[in-house]
């Protein structure tokens, strides 16, 4: 009896597996559209900047007055500055695109495992001993796994995380912390 209610309880906890690959999917998905997102608005497009102007002149002459200025400046990149900011928005692409492969390649090997800690467990009651203790071994597969998938994920967001949070610091300037 006591057996059996292990073998349950296994079952179910296997079972809820499937359901982690499939966020674990959408998740390294929903990173790399991030890490081209980042790619395109840090190293793509043209750095204009508008600057408006305001000034009162307090001079005791008969042209004082108010004044106002507006300016637009945008910086003249060299053939060189152009190149290295390419060759920047490319190694940061592979770079995570990399890591989104070695992610994806640990969340494909844990649906491997995964699959393999059920056959073992379906087996279980027939083969007695051997194959609960094959299956525990499977268990711990399993559990190396999901931890070097957690690495993976890690490394990923260490990558975008400084992009994101500059990203937000300029949102919050814009609104006015709003």
């Amino acid at each position: 009896m006591i057996f059996l209610v292990c073998v349950i309880l296994m079952i179910s906890e296997v079972a809820g597996y499937a359901e982690d690959y499939a966020e674990l999917k959408q998740r390294a998905d929903d990173y790399w559209r991030q890490i081209q997102q980042i790619t395109k608005d840090e190293f793509g497009g043209w750095n204009v900047e508008v600057n408006v102007h305001t000034s009162y002149n307090f001079e005791e002459t008969a042209t004082s007055g108010k004044g106002v200025g507006i300016g637009l400046s945008m910086p003249i990149y060299s053939k060189k500055d152009r190149i290295e900011s390419r060759l920047k928005a490319m190694q940061f692409s592979e770079h995570g695109s990399e890591l989104i492969m070695k992610f994806r390649e640990s969340i494909a090997h844990g649906e491997i495992v995964n699959e393999e800690c059920k056959y073992k467990q379906s087996i279980m009651s027939e083969y007695g001993v051997a194959a609960i203790d094959s299956y525990f071994e499977c268990k711990r597969k399993l559990a190396t796994q999901k931890l070097i998938m957690e690495q993976k994920e890690r490394d990923i967001t260490s990558l975008i995380d400084p992009y994101l949070k500059k990203s937000n610091q300029a949102d919050v300037l814009k609104t006015g912390g709003k």
